[in-house]
């Protein structure tokens, strides 16, 4: 979501997420770098983090009525080598330290019955100076009948380290989490969110080499080069969605949009995102990583970074 204390302009983006989402309307969505600062003036008011002050704008229009949402709050700050930051979000004027704490998270709305969620923790940073930031994979059980009966659909949202080693490790760590709740080789599962890491590097390898995930962006799309990173100017693919072989076999699309800002420059995030649809998932909607929601382009466009997609 490009946190707000980093990425200005958060009154204004909330809008063109609003927009966006409400224009589609995917069943999922799975959001990562949810900022929760008590001293930021929108927080301030609602006490809603970034992800919810979306889906509050979004009810307050009739959409995502009751729709269930849970947050993995991933950072603490201060950090430091000696770990001894602290991770309950104080205002400046109440915090311990005298300034600001704040959480970072990922987060997950669904219009379907979130009937399990929790998260793995990932190995603290190796190298301070490249990336200070705790990290998680989050998890979730979605529900398409809402009774605990399924059919269910495992959701995994992710937020790599920007350090190649630890990235290595992060996925390790989720792998293995991945492999404790379900079945790799039966199980309807995904594995979408922001990898921070290239095509070809390794972490993106050992994804590949596991012979139960599929990247579905290149699964649909081998020719083209799916740069989602940085919204003003993508040379870089960084986010992905990988499928596990059942899940596969219902994709019928994966798309990247919102590469237009607004008519004063904006965009909503840093990244663009990737909508994914499948058939016979509870006649699902499209699935949405990061924000993104697009009607179907021409396979040569998708190379053009000025067409306006959605």
């Amino acid at each position: 979501m490009a946190n707000y204390d980093d990425h200005p302009n958060w009154t204004n983006r909330v809008a063109l997420f609003v927009s966006v989402i409400a224009d589609k309307q995917p069943d999922i969505i799975l959001f990562q770098e949810v900022r929760f600062n008590p001293d930021q003036p929108d927080t301030k008011r609602t006490y809603q983090n970034m992800a919810e002050q979306v889906l509050s704008v979004l009810q307050s229009k009739n959409f995502y009525r009751g729709a269930y949402h849970t947050h993995v709050p991933i950072e603490r700050i201060p950090l430091s080598p000696s770990n001894a930051g602290f991770n309950v979000p104080s205002p400046a004027s109440l915090s311990p330290i005298g300034r600001t704490i704040e959480w970072e998270a990922l987060s997950i709305i669904s219009k379907f019955w979130i009937k399990e969620t929790g998260c793995c923790w990932l190995s603290p940073p190796s190298v301070f100076t490249n990336d200070l930031n705790t990290r998680a994979t989050q998890y979730a059980t979605i529900d398409f009948s809402n009774t605990g009966q399924g059919p269910f659909l495992y959701v995994f949202n992710i937020h790599f380290s920007t350090d190649v080693n630890d990235a290595i490790n992060n996925v390790n760590t989720t792998l293995s989490y991945i492999q404790k709740i379900v079945n790799v080789n039966q199980d309807f599962f995904l594995l979408a969110g922001d990898y921070n890491m290239e095509p070809g590097s390794a972490p993106i390898n050992i994804l590949n080499n596991t012979g139960y995930l599929t990247d579905m962006w290149y699964h649909f799309w081998p020719a083209t080069s799916g740069y989602t990173y940085p919204s003003t100017n993508p040379i870089k693919r960084i986010d992905y969605l990988y499928l596990s072989t059942p899940l596969l076999q219902r994709a019928t699309s994966i798309y990247i949009a919102a590469n237009r800002p607004d008519n004063t420059g904006l965009y909503a995030s840093d990244h663009f995102g990737l909508l994914s649809s499948f058939n016979n998932l509870a006649n699902s909607n499209p699935i949405e990583s990061e924000w993104i929601i697009v009607n179907k382009p021409q396979q040569q466009e998708l190379e053009q970074h000025d067409i306006d997609y959605y």
